[in-house]
């Protein structure tokens, strides 16, 4: 295990209790949440300059602001769409050995599966955002070489935007050239499809409560970024027994971008992939019949996140780079879908990554289950357990 060195760690932590949208839209936990996380790292000796913080507070919460402005020696700035872009450019020329970026507040899972984060100046008619899943690709790139292990938690809905009176925009942020030996390990509340529970009385997320809670339970000195995978194994179990109480609803997932080498890439859905890795091996995958192939194109066509060319862009996208870099693109869903599903076969465990990509934009939909039941059928070797419990290292199969 390598050293924890608390200086050379750097924060971006937003809290959002209230919105210009209203007061329906108003929460009342982010900004609490953010003091205590702001609490625990300066408690762990990380340099209160080493913060930045973004907070949009309730009336009732702006005392909170003063006791984070008192901690840090800076007043946190407004987390305001310009103000949030600004943020992330600032992080271009940090350099740190570990970045964690904290987020709370409200989001939603676009049709095509994007995770977007409500800025504090979004309003009915104009629902300002930051995209996650293209901020995530961005600070894969070169532009963020100072900050090679990168930590995200994010305490936000991904339930789908059903019944929005505007369509809500989409802003790309600038991408430099990927670069391997970027890590990032990002813990998200909820599985798509859910709500995160926020608890008003006790002024906290739900999830971030129980994350501080094993944060906080680790040796002052202990590496906690390292533990992260044993941590979210922890969570996953209780918010199993959150769900049998009746207490929440929501699935708390992770994913483990992992390119240290170039090609290599890890991808973990759930916790609890940690017990059950993907069986790998040197054979050529097996051939399939004609009818298996056009069964399995019927069933990836019936997913909603297969249906499109953008949505298949951002499966394929999710993808680990030296797979996704030489799948030939079909013009049309069945070449497209046939030739997807050739190419990730073509790699130890890339079925597998595909199936937990799916799975991440189409959360448990009959269509999914249908399409895993019959991998799992024809090809149980090469996704071995339920979707909640494969793992993998991702490597070419061929000699």
């Amino acid at each position: 295990m390598n050293a924890y060195v608390p200086a050379a760690t750097r924060a971006l932590l937003v809290g959002i209790d209230r919105y210009e949208a209203g007061d329906r839209w108003n929460l009342n936990g982010p900004v609490p949440d953010v003091l205590r996380i702001a609490k625990w790292l300066t408690g762990i000796g990380v340099p209160p300059a080493n913060l930045t913080v973004l907070l949009s507070p309730l009336e009732s919460n702006v005392a909170l602001v003063d006791e984070i402005t008192q901690l840090l020696g800076t007043a946190p700035l407004p987390a305001t769409e310009d103000q949030v872009k600004k943020a992330f450019e600032a992080l271009q020329g940090q350099k740190a050995d570990l970045l964690l970026v904290y987020w709370g507040g409200h989001g939603w899972l676009t049709q095509d599966g994007q995770r977007r984060l409500f800025v504090s100046d979004t309003t009915e008619k104009n629902l300002r955002n930051m995209d996650l899943n293209d901020q995530l690709t961005a600070m894969r790139t070169n532009l963020f070489s100072g900050t090679r292990k990168q930590v995200f938690v994010v305490d936000a809905c991904a339930n789908y935007a059903i019944g929005m009176a505007v369509t809500p925009p989409s802003t790309q942020v600038a991408k430099g050239t990927v670069l391997p030996g970027i890590e990032q390990f990002v813990l998200l509340a909820a599985r798509p499809g859910d709500l995160a529970k926020n608890d008003d009385t006790q002024q906290t997320g739900v999830y971030t409560r129980e994350l501080l809670k094993e944060l906080n339970s680790l040796p002052p000195a202990e590496n906690w970024s390292e533990q992260l995978p044993q941590i979210s194994s922890r969570l996953q179990s209780r918010f199993d027994e959150l769900r049998a109480q009746g207490r929440t609803r929501q699935t708390p997932v992770y994913l483990w971008h992992k390119d240290m080498v170039g090609n290599e890439y890890n991808f973990r859905l759930t916790p609890r992939a940690l017990s059950s890795p993907i069986q790998q091996t040197a054979r050529l995958p097996r051939t399939l019949s004609l009818a298996e192939r056009g069964r399995l194109r019927d069933l990836f066509l019936a997913c909603a996140s297969m249906q499109s060319q953008a949505k298949r862009d951002a499966i394929v996208g999710d993808l680990s780079p030296n797979v996704a870099s030489v799948i030939s693109r079909g013009s049309d869903s069945n070449t497209d879908i046939l030739n997807i599903l050739k190419t990730v076969r073509d790699f130890r465990g890339g079925l597998a990554q595909l199936i937990l990509a799916i799975h991440l934009y189409e959360g448990d939909s009959l269509p999914y289950q249908n399409l895993y039941a019959e991998i799992n059928r024809i090809l149980p070797e090469e996704v071995g357990e339920p979707q909640n419990q494969i793992s993998g290292s991702i490597t070419n199969s061929l000699p």
